[in-house]
């Protein structure tokens, strides 16, 4: 039964349909980088070039790569790849949680302790047992590129 949800995997990911061997392949084609090649490729997946003259093969002379480059779209998903590395590694995310405008409750800290001594108190209702300000503290966050 066809799933009516989209796919939400990555494009660099293996593929719906895609086989094991064909996405193994990919993989060594996707890693070596923006400088790649189907030729370079498929020397360091250590499989032989067969004989050009029988190109008519199924896998002749680099065919399986070429056939399996085209239909996968091996060339976008490896510049997708290549592009999310790069934001990857010149992207910065912060999140700072600041709770100087927040107070302390009192009553909360004597619930706290009592548990860990074995005989907890009655559960504190913050909004009536602490100050209007306790567990305030702003978040700051921001996702920073050069």
């Amino acid at each position: 039964m066809k799933s009516d949800k989209p796919d939400n995997r990555p494009i660099w990911a293996q593929q719906p349909g895609e086989t094991s061997e064909s996405f193994a392949a990919f993989v060594v084609y996707r890693d070596m980088g923006p400088a790649r090649s189907l030729a370079e490729a498929q020397r360091l997946k250590g499989e032989p070039q067969k004989d050009p003259e029988r190109a008519t093969r199924k896998c002749g002379a680099s065919g399986c790569m070429k056939r399996w480059s085209k239909r996968w779209n091996w060339g976008d998903r490896a510049t997708a790849w290549d592009a999310m590395l790069e934001a990857t590694r010149t992207t910065a995310v912060a999140v700072y949680n600041d709770a100087r405008g927040g107070a302390d409750c009192p009553t909360e800290d004597a619930y706290r302790d009592s548990e860990v001594a074995g005989g907890p108190l009655t559960t504190p209702a913050p909004p009536t047992d602490c100050p209007a300000t306790f567990g305030n503290t702003d978040i700051y966050g921001g996702i920073f590129t050069p």
